[in-house]
């Protein structure tokens, strides 16, 4: 639960990351020639069930999060999802976040 006006913020992978995204992503880590294959078929991999900027409009808007922004990651592989709370009201956890990764305190 969030206090009133408090924030949360969602870091996720966009669908619409590119191979080339994923390559310069997983580049610039400096790992191995296995660590990097790992990586980049991890990243594709993952991003098969990753979420559009549409997919995640259309979340919240079934939210009582009356403002929200929904920015690029520096690294153009990913989202940053910046939620904000208005009043006391109380918020439950949207059904499409998994309940055991919010702390409640």
């Amino acid at each position: 639960m969030l206090r009133a006006h408090g924030k949360a913020v969602i870091i996720d992978m966009r669908r619409d990351a590119s191979d080339r995204a994923l390559r310069n992503s997983v580049k610039s880590m400096g790992l191995s020639r296995i660590g990097s294959l790992t990586m980049n078929w991890t990243f594709k991999w993952l991003r098969r069930t990753a979420y559009t900027k549409n997919q995640f409009e259309e979340f919240i808007s079934r939210t009582k999060f009356p403002r929200h922004d929904i920015r690029d990651s520096e690294d153009s592989i990913g989202f940053e999802i910046w939620l904000e709370k208005d009043s006391d009201d109380e918020l439950s956890v949207p059904d499409w976040i998994d309940p055991s990764l919010v702390e409640t305190s």
